[in-house]
């Protein structure tokens, strides 16, 4: 929920500088088309501000053209780094992300040795949540195959329901990393952004539009 002052896009500046740019473009404009309108200059030559007012609402136009392209360009690009920041690793020195890796090789040969997986499973769970990001970002590399043997495993549909709780949990639990949440927030925020219209000139036009409806009436 954003607040009558905060923007839509706050939490991608990218975005929300494209806004705020247009925002300052659009209210020069109606302020200089406002003057146009209210100017006694030409209350005898009406043409010249009918001609005044049709090359500003052609500016108008134009700037909220160019700010929507750049919008969208943005808003792509936006979309496809997310998309990639969801499969880049969590970054370490070298000698934690060896640390690392050990840590989490022990923890996987463990589980794939394991006959009975439900014995093993909730000693995982809990052992996750004190992993570091690196090792939870390893760790996940390795959760298809850790599932994949663990569900065969089970010896009947109690068992393997149980085994499937464990492992929703502990995958939820891996997720749970700086880089996780950050990327989670962006991608909420841009979803709700693509909600509602992913537009940067909407607001602007919903506006022109409610003036020109209230001119009707008059």
């Amino acid at each position: 929920m954003t607040t009558e002052n905060e923007s839509f896009y706050a939490g991608m500046p990218n975005l929300q500088a494209i806004e705020m740019d247009l925002d300052n473009q659009v209210g020069r404009i109606r302020d200089e088309m406002s003057d146009v309108k209210n100017n006694e200059r030409y209350d005898s030559n009406e043409s010249e501000r009918d001609y005044q007012l049709k090359q500003l609402e052609e500016e108008m136009e134009a700037t909220l053209s160019a700010h929507e392209d750049k919008f969208q360009t943005e808003l792509q690009a936006t979309e496809a780094y997310l998309v990639e920041m969801a499969f880049r690793p969590t970054k370490a020195d070298e000698f934690t992300m060896l640390d690392a890796k050990q840590t989490v090789e022990d923890i996987s040969t463990q589980v794939l040795a394991t006959v009975t997986p439900t014995d093993i499973l909730p000693l995982l769970a809990q052992r996750v949540k004190t992993l570091s990001d690196v090792e939870k970002g390893l760790l996940l590399r390795e959760l298809p195959d850790i599932r994949q043997y663990s569900e065969n495993r089970g010896r009947h549909e109690q068992e393997k329901k149980e085994i499937r709780e464990y492992l929703d949990d502990i995958q939820a639990e891996v997720g749970k990393t700086a880089h996780g949440r950050e990327l989670k927030e962006q991608q909420e925020l841009l979803q709700r952004i693509k909600s509602g219209g992913g537009s940067i000139r909407r607001k602007h036009d919903a506006i022109a539009n409610v003036t020109r409806n209230m001119r009707t009436l008059i």
